[in-house]
């Protein structure tokens, strides 16, 4: 009762063949929902993966974005009890043991855990070690960013709870809401979270790989060299060529981020 979902937009279509990859490389025994905004003219041929389009463009801005829309509508389509949660720019880069997945999976249900984090590199976890089956894990302590968008095994219906009362209670309609809203939803509600002490998943940087839309060069190049994975990338390096209706929709951290560059629109 797993599976793994990737969350992405048409936007980032550059990162979709180097992500499904690695995830085929790494960890290819779940079902994937591919959750993207709009589909378009793209083709994806994978086994045991089901595209689910939202039918309009992603729009992160502050004031009528559809960012936890979105997210709902993705989760009303996935059936699993767990989901193994993914952005598109933090893929696998070392193999995900099955038979932990479910190690973890059997102690979420004894345990009563709701949320674990799956990266060593979550660095806001640095509460008491404890072990249980032979998996050691930090407990989050009430201080931390207790939810963030690094792979996570999450059950279903705690993130739909956390993705409604995050589109409640704020209006930041991207990544950055759903961590900061995400983490007060926990807080209130007591969820209980662990994290993996080793990697379980690997991943490059607490951060993932593109940063508003730019491609960080050392991971471009820690690909090339290691995956034989080459990610296009247009000026400035940008993962796509920026048009006039992305930019309205980028949000406003983006857009302090391009005028700094000089990208885009002035």
């Amino acid at each position: 009762d797993i599976s793994l979902m990737v969350l992405t937009c048409y936007t980032y279509k550059g990162l979709w063949q180097p992500f499904l990859k690695l995830k085929n490389k790494y960890i290819n025994y779940f079902k994937t929902y591919f959750c993207v905004d709009e589909i378009k003219d793209y083709q994806i041929n994978e086994n045991n993966l089901e595209i689910i389009s939202y039918g309009k463009k992603s729009n992160v801005n502050r004031h009528g974005g559809n960012f936890f829309d979105r997210l709902l509508y993705y989760l009303d389509k996935i059936p699993t009890k767990y989901i193994i949660f993914f952005l598109d720019d933090m893929p696998p880069l070392g193999i995900v043991e099955e038979e932990k997945i479910y190690k973890i999976v059997n102690i979420m249900e004894r345990e009563k855990i709701d949320y674990v984090k799956l990266s060593e590199l979550t660095v806001p976890y640095s509460g008491q070690i404890i072990t249980i089956d032979n998996i050691n894990f930090t407990v989050a302590n009430n201080s931390d960013k207790l939810f963030n968008t690094q792979p996570c095994l999450i059950k279903r219906e705690i993130f739909i709870d956390m993705v409604n009362y995050c589109k409640t209670n704020n209006r930041i309609y991207q990544n950055g809401g759903l961590e900061l809203y995400g983490t007060e939803y926990f807080r209130k509600y007591n969820i209980k979270c662990l994290k993996t002490v080793e990697d379980t998943v690997k991943i490059s940087s607490p951060a993932g790989f593109v940063a508003s839309g730019i491609l960080d060069q050392t991971v471009r190049i820690m690909l090339k060299e290691k995956e034989d994975i080459d990610i296009e990338t247009f000026k400035d390096g940008l993962i796509y060529e920026l048009t006039n209706e992305e930019y309205n929709f980028v949000g406003d951290r983006f857009i302090r981020e391009y005028k700094r560059r000089n990208i885009g629109q002035t």
